[in-house]
């Protein structure tokens, strides 16, 4: 629920953009950064370069949006990882916490935030307008992507969340040890499924494709099995579809060279009780940060991933009981567990 701003002062506000309390120099400097942007943009585009893109959605993320969520019969305006900030919205909702939306709070979360923000929220800090301010994990706008290691650096910044502990000590490498305690784990949630899927063999997986090519070599295997495969490319599928695919297949196969933040596209499989074989390209380092046996296991090469394959080719039910994605889920990543564990943070920020 959000309550009447002219009611109470409200314990947490999610803040979603900062121009209301934008003063005139903060006004011409976000003129100055939009020219320039939009300059660069239509320079890039009559070049048929890719960086158009790029400036295109820095414009998009200056400006307020325009494109809202509808939560309960609420609409919320997105900013930012539209997943990330919809999980956000439904903890507070499901557990009950009381929240504004861009208003005045004892506790701010940003979800998205630049240079001239901070300067803001710094005006109002010195003012005791606002007591602990905290960004998330996906805070930075496109153009100010470093901010997303310097955020602790600012006095303005009481706590920097990160998607996972090996995110935070990817950071500490990066800045003065001053700076540590303020950098923080915090996993995003994800919506679970009204009721628990049915574990009814379906004979057919995915394969999720992220910087690399689609191997034909594996999916001419699993083909030759007799398992239906249908393929995901990062970056070029839309939410709903990779929701029903899940809903159709037994496992999920990440296929890719770059370690996950957090992996909400694995959480999201596991929440539909599907286990994911994620390749790895570090056993010290493994790709996805938050995969356990329950919800699936890493492989590093293909005969590796192979052997599994096989293994559920055989006896695909009794292969697909080892794991319980969806009760991993219900226990550490919903929505509601995700906000609780931010709420726990912020409430030790006060002590």
């Amino acid at each position: 629920m959000i309550c009447d701003v002219n009611n109470q002062r409200q314990k947490y506000a999610i803040i979603t953009s900062l121009k209301k309390w934008y003063e005139p120099k903060h006004w011409f400097l976000y003129y100055i950064n939009y020219f320039f942007a939009f300059l660069k943009y239509k320079i890039y585009k009559l070049l048929k370069k890719r960086n158009s893109e790029k400036y295109f959605n820095v414009l998009n993320s200056m400006s307020d949006s325009n494109t809202y969520v509808e939560i309960n019969n609420m609409h919320y305006p997105l900013a930012g990882h539209k997943q990330l900030e919809e999980s956000l919205l439904r903890g507070f909702i499901e557990e009950n916490i009381p929240f504004f939306i861009n208003e005045i709070a004892d506790n701010w979360i940003l979800l998205w935030v630049d240079k001239i923000d901070l300067m803001v929220i710094n005006k109002l800090k010195q003012k005791g307008v606002v007591k602990n301010v905290v960004t998330v994990p996906t805070a930075c706008k496109y153009d100010y992507k470093y901010l997303m290691w310097n955020f602790p650096k600012y006095d303005c910044i009481d706590a920097s969340l990160v998607a996972s502990k090996w995110v935070k000590d990817k950071n500490k490498k990066l800045l003065d040890s001053k700076y540590w305690h303020k950098i923080i784990p915090w996993a995003s949630g994800v919506k679970l499924p009204d009721t628990r899927p049915i574990n009814a063999v379906k004979h057919s997986c995915v394969c999720y494709y992220k910087r690399l090519k689609v191997d034909r070599e594996l999916t001419d295997y699993l083909n030759n099995l007799g398992i239906k495969c249908y393929i995901i490319e990062y970056g070029a599928y839309k939410f709903q579809d990779w929701k029903n695919i899940l809903k159709n297949v037994d496992f999920a196969i990440f296929y890719q060279d770059c370690h996950e933040t957090q992996g909400l596209a694995m959480a999201e499989a596991w929440a539909c009780n599907v286990p994911t074989f994620i390749k790895t390209v570090n056993v010290d380092n493994p790709t996805s940060p938050y995969l356990n046996d329950k919800a699936g296991y890493h492989w590093q090469t293909l005969e590796e991933l192979k052997s599994y394959i096989n293994q559920y080719s055989r006896d695909s039910k009794k292969f697909l009981e080892r794991f319980s994605p969806y009760d991993y889920v219900k226990e550490n990543l919903t929505d509601g567990k995700s906000v609780q564990n931010l709420v726990k943070i912020i409430d030790e920020l006060g002590k």
